[in-house]
């Protein structure tokens, strides 16, 4: 075998070898992304969610004290 023979195929090795780390690196990269993008989004959408409904408990409190203090001045003590 001669050398021009052999190192065609060694460099064409060398470049499947390339690309196939290649490829497996940006693979890790794209799911080490999703699962921390994925994270981030279950976290605020969490925090969002229980923000919302703290919101609304107040809301809904509020107008439940002030509808009292309406319809029994006698009771306008209790509802503040």
């Amino acid at each position: 075998m001669q050398l021009s023979a052999v190192i065609p195929r060694v460099a064409l090795g060398m470049m499947v070898l390339v690309e196939i780390t290649d490829a497996c690196m940006v693979a890790m990269r794209v799911m080490f992304m999703s699962v921390i993008f994925v994270q981030v989004n279950f976290e605020s959408g969490r925090d969002l969610r229980m923000r919302h409904s703290v919101r609304c408990r107040d809301k809904r409190t509020r107008h439940r004290q002030h509808n009292a203090k309406e319809s029994y001045p006698e009771l306008a003590h209790t509802a503040r």
